[in-house]
Formats: C-alpha cells, structure tokens, sequence
C-alpha cells in the first residue's frame, strides 16, 4: 500500500511517503514561507526521492484539524485535487491524533494540546492500550481550564502524557494540577509528523474508514475571525 501523507495543520509542513509499514520518505519544515510556497514543490521532491508517480499512490492521508485555519485549507485543497485526478481514497486524520501517536510509548492516557492563543487550546483525551489509541476526550476547542478540569475528572488516577506546543506552553498549570501524575513531552516529540499520519493512515485504509475527494473538508472546531466578526455586527 503506498501512501502519500501531509501535515499543514500549523507553521510547519510535513510530507511522508510510505510503502506499508516502510517510510521511503519523510520531511518537516518549519521556515519563513508559507505552505503556499512550498507544499507543490516538496510533495513533488517527496515523489521523485521515492521514485513514485502521484498515479502510483494507493491512498492520500491529510491532517484535517484542528489547527491553523489557512494551513488547513492549503493541505485539504492540494490532497482533495490529488485524489480527484487519480481517483484514489483518503483518510481524514485528526491533527490531535496524529500528535498523540508520537507519545504513544506504552502510557495509559495521552492528552495532546494545541495552543488557539488567549488560554485557548485545541485538546482531546486517548487511552492506549496495546499502542492502540481509543478516544476519552473528543476533539475540541476549550480553554486551557477547562481541558484541564475535564482531564482529571475522566484520569484521576493515572499518569498522563501531555504533547504538543499548547502542553509545553501551558506546563506550569498542567504541573500544579496533576502534580507527578503530568509527565510533559518534549519540544522535539511535540510536533505532528507526517510518518504518523501515515500510520494512521493506513489503518483507516485496512478498515475501510476512507472517503472520496467530495467528502474531504477541514474541521476547524472553532469559528474563523472572519465568521466571528460577522456574527458580531
């Protein structure tokens, strides 16, 4: 199965080609131009490495949100057209998932967070089990008090790992309220890397959980600036 994921869901871009369970390719960057710039021009370096064709991809794996609204748009818009030409599946993957699966290391619950800026975050709740990640805690926009509030009341008793720039962010509150139970993830693992969209990717292939290029569309969680400006008037 191969497989051609991408992650524009914040300042950095990531692209993965897989075959199976072997990465052929895999790239992140984080600089000064926007996904506009750089999204065409990486996607075809990431095929011409592992001597691909966009015809040859199986299925198209892509971050739909949370996240940067524009990024969003940016990733959605240039896997949409690849699955339109090529009348191949996608996987919709959740920015929040995708990020959790590069702390799944055994830990029984896995809460990444997105910084939304303000005390606002993008969070949701996983439990692992057997590396298998099963949702506690739906994606959502919350304050970071809030995310909090419902973390304890549905892990009290566990250790959890916190991931993410809205994690390292917001470290010290998460400390004060679950003390030595808050193990928080480094800078490094913090980031959504398209090798586990990937992954995520080819499960939902496996089990059939793929749509067409006319259902894929962003899932923001929250309304844009534009929107709320309107319902302000």
């Amino acid at each position: 199965m191969k497989i051609l994921a991408v992650d524009c869901s914040s300042s950095s871009l990531s692209i993965c080609i897989a075959n199976d369970d072997k990465i052929l390719f895999n790239s992140y960057f984080n600089v000064k131009k926007t996904h506009s710039e750089t999204i065409m021009p990486q996607i075809e370096y990431a095929l011409d490495k592992a001597k691909y064709n966009i015809k040859d991809i199986d299925v198209f794996g892509v971050t739909v949100g949370p996240g940067s609204y524009t990024g969003l748009r940016i990733g959605v818009s240039t896997i949409k057209a690849f699955a339109h030409v090529t009348n191949k599946p996608i996987a919709a993957i959740s920015s929040l998932k995708a990020l959790a699966v590069s702390a799944d290391d055994g830990s029984k619950y896995i809460c990444p967070i997105l910084d939304a800026r303000n005390d606002q975050v993008y969070g949701a709740l996983y439990s692992s089990n057997n590396y298998m990640l099963h949702s506690v805690i739906e994606d959502s926009a919350f304050s970071i008090d809030e995310l909090i509030s419902k973390t304890q009341s549905a892990a009290s008793d566990e250790s959890i790992v916190f991931i993410g720039d809205g994690a390292l962010n917001h470290s010290t509150k998460i400390k004060k309220a679950f003390g030595e139970k808050a193990i928080i993830a480094n800078t490094y693992a913090s980031i959504i890397d398209a090798k586990n969209v990937a992954v995520l990717t080819k499960v939902c292939a496996l089990n059939n959980n793929t749509i067409n290029y006319l259902e894929l569309e962003p899932k923001y969680l929250k309304k844009t600036q534009a929107e709320r400006e309107l319902n302000n008037k």
